[in-house]
């Protein structure tokens, strides 16, 4: 089904495909099933000149029109009372308490600050709020703003392939300026030896490493 979502179809006809699938899966199924590795694979044939830099282009604003259409849709979905949202959960929390603050950093471009956005309609924005950084912010100015607003976590999107060099980058860079804060880095779409890349991201600073929403999100 990912690779259905390809440059030779036009908006309307993706939309279509997500909406079929959407039917019988989980928002983060669609993501995680479908638009990441669309995406991951236009990456791909980016680097090896199976595409063109504007293919790729139209990959991401298609992407993009479809997610914000999603968001949209979450947001109205979310009109019920808040009492009725937390019954459906399965929980209710008797005192609320105030939202969790992290950073969603892209590691490289507007691909992975994407990939961002779907994760951020993935979180109960009660609980926790994502706040993503633009992929034209330099390292120094994160380092900044981390510490200009308390910042206890951050989460950088790296998708394959590559992003690995500026990920590892920033990680240590983090770690050094932070010891005590906690860095989670999403591979989201990664197939390649799961192992390794953990090892290459968790040696110069990162907490967690994940491959996709679901497992970052939990």
């Amino acid at each position: 089904d990912a690779g259905r979502l390809g440059i030779t179809l036009d908006d309307d006809e993706a939309a279509e495909l997500v909406d079929e699938y959407l039917q019988t899966h989980t928002l983060d199924e669609v993501y995680d099933d479908l638009l990441l590795p669309a995406l991951t694979s236009a990456k791909r044939d980016r680097g090896q000149d199976a595409l063109t830099d504007e293919d790729v282009q139209f990959v991401v604003q298609a992407t993009r029109a479809i997610v914000e259409d999603l968001g949209v849709r979450q947001s109205q979905a979310a009109t019920l009372p808040a009492d009725a949202r937390e019954l459906l959960a399965g929980e209710v929390r008797a005192v609320p308490t105030p939202p969790v603050r992290i950073f969603g950093c892209p590691a490289h471009d507007a691909v992975d600050e994407l990939a961002l956005q779907m994760f951020q309609q993935l979180l109960d924005p009660t609980r926790i709020v994502l706040e993503i950084v633009s992929p034209e912010v330099l390292t120094a100015e994160v380092l900044s703003l981390v510490e200009q607003q308390g910042v206890g976590l951050v989460c950088i999107a790296a998708l394959p392939p590559g992003a690995l060099a500026p990920t590892r980058y920033l990680c240590k860079r983090l770690r050094v300026r932070f010891p005590e804060l906690k860095i989670v880095v999403g591979r989201w779409g990664f197939t390649g030896n799961v192992q390794e890349d953990r090892t290459r991201l968790l040696s110069p600073g990162a907490d967690e490493v994940a491959m996709s929403l679901r497992e970052t999100r939990h």
